[in-house]
């Protein structure tokens, strides 16, 4: 039974309830798993265990209840969207709408017409919009299992499961690939049409095939023997389904957005263009030529967009940003050329969090064990001295982002265990800058004036 707005309101009500005391029980857990700044629980020891399992346990949670509350929230908006457009027929409110939207008293059924075919336009854009994004997830799926085919074939079948692959291959496509328990490029290749065949097929059906199901199809039905068996050549070109897998892939590997209908159409006749001018050809179960990865092919392709070199730049920009406030944050100084290279080691692949923990690392070169461990985990040195550094701004009356990581002064604060703050503050005092500090003064002037008071000089 359909439920109303206002029951469709309450389930959404509760259901927000709900994963905010979710969220709120996930926080308690990861605050649990960082512990205090200096004192980390032991994630490896049996407790500690217990609290990383809560935590991804709570994790999956919030993540099942988000998408169940989202679910409902798109639902509700839409059916509530089409409330506020369709009223009861023959009420005063439909008749004030007609007028509103321009319709005489005698065109009331027409006005009806008119919005029928205005909803019905609105859910067919909706259920087309559905289906292209359903069509762009079993496109990455495909271009997933294309990308593993490989390792499938050379890794994970042993020798006799390359064997019967191959022998099933050849019952489905009517060639002659050679019944070896090697690995071979021509069985990857037959495995690969596989892959796409099924995929056209689950398209066609609009539903899920698996593998072993279409394998047993494609047997009893005998209709994906290639004419003239094997000897036949045949020429691969990606379809506009593959192709435009492979320029959505690139487009958000390289600039992190979807391209336009008009980019991946641009792109995959690049593609074919490439592909046909260099064909790849499998003769008797032999394959050559052809591109070597269209992912590749495509990258080098879209990245002669300008718009690329601008995302370039903006992501070195960010990047150097954010090694140079860790380098700060740690007392370490960066060169032109150290950003140079850390940006193109990040170009590269390599994760910025990797570079930041290496400038940790330099930072920690010297410093007592406890100082290290800290940094390891990812702490920066000026988290790490901020209790000392506010306690030493306050009593030497400085701003604190003068105060340098590196100070003598306050590197004195944590030798192989910390000092605590009253101590420093006896410490501090003895700084050369605190006797030009007013601080200083008024500490001089109260004793002054405490010794005049004993001796009774001072009422």
């Amino acid at each position: 039974m359909a439920i109303n707005l206002e029951q469709q309101q309450q389930q959404l009500n509760k259901l927000k309830a709900e994963l905010a005391n979710l969220k709120k029980e996930q926080s308690r857990l990861e605050n649990l798993s960082k512990g205090g700044l200096l004192k980390k629980p032991d994630l490896t020891s049996i407790a500690g265990q217990k609290i990383t399992t809560d935590l991804a346990n709570k994790v999956n949670e919030v993540n099942a209840k988000q998408k169940e509350y989202d679910a409902l929230k798109k639902t509700f908006d839409e059916a509530k969207a089409d409330t506020n457009v369709v009223s009861e027929v023959g009420s005063a409110d439909e008749a004030r709408k007609a007028a509103l939207a321009g319709y005489l008293p005698d065109q009331i059924q027409q006005y009806r017409d008119d919005l029928a075919a205005q909803l019905k336009n609105k859910k067919d854009k909706k259920l087309a919009k559905d289906n292209a994004e359903k069509g762009e997830v079993q496109s990455q799926e495909l271009l997933n299992e294309l990308a593993s085919a490989g390792q499938f074939v050379y890794q994970t079948l042993d020798a006799q499961g390359r064997e019967d692959l191959a022998a099933q291959l050849n019952t489905i496509y009517g060639s002659n690939l050679p019944l070896s328990k090697f690995p071979s490029v021509a069985l990857k290749e037959g495995y690969t049409q596989l892959l796409k065949d099924r995929f056209q097929r689950s398209i066609d059906e609009g539903r899920t095939i698996s593998v072993d199901e279409f394998m047993k199809l494609a047997t009893i039905e005998g209709t994906y023997k290639r004419a003239g068996g094997a000897n036949v050549p045949t020429i691969s070109v990606s379809d506009p389904t593959e192709a435009a897998g492979y320029v959505r892939s690139v487009f958000k590997s390289l600039l992190q957005r979807d391209p336009t209908v008009d980019e991946i159409s641009k792109f995959s006749n690049i593609l074919n263009k490439a592909e046909k001018k260099s064909p790849r050809k499998t003769v008797n179960g032999v394959t050559t030529g052809g591109l070597a990865n269209p992912i590749e092919f495509l990258t080098v392709e879209i990245q002669k967009l300008p718009e690329f070199s601008t995302k370039k730049k903006e992501k070195d920009t960010l990047n150097t940003q954010s090694l140079q406030s860790v380098a700060k944050a740690n007392g370490v100084t960066l060169s032109p050329q150290e950003i140079e290279e850390y940006n193109l080691d990040i170009r590269n692949g390599k994760d910025i969090n990797v570079i930041k923990n290496q400038i940790r690392n330099l930072a920690g070169v010297g410093r007592p064990d406890n100082i290290k461990k800290l940094l390891a985990e990812g702490t920066d040195l000026g988290t790490i001295y901020a209790p000392y550094k506010r306690t030493m701004a306050a009593l030497l009356e400085l701003d604190p982002e003068s105060i340098d990581i590196n100070d003598s002064t306050l590197q004195t604060a944590i030798g192989d265990k910390e000092l605590p703050i009253y101590e420093f503050r006896k410490l501090l005092k003895k700084d050369p800058r605190w006797q030009y500090t007013n601080n200083a003064r008024e500490e001089v002037s109260s004793k002054v004036l405490r010794v005049l008071r004993d001796f009774g000089f001072q009422g």
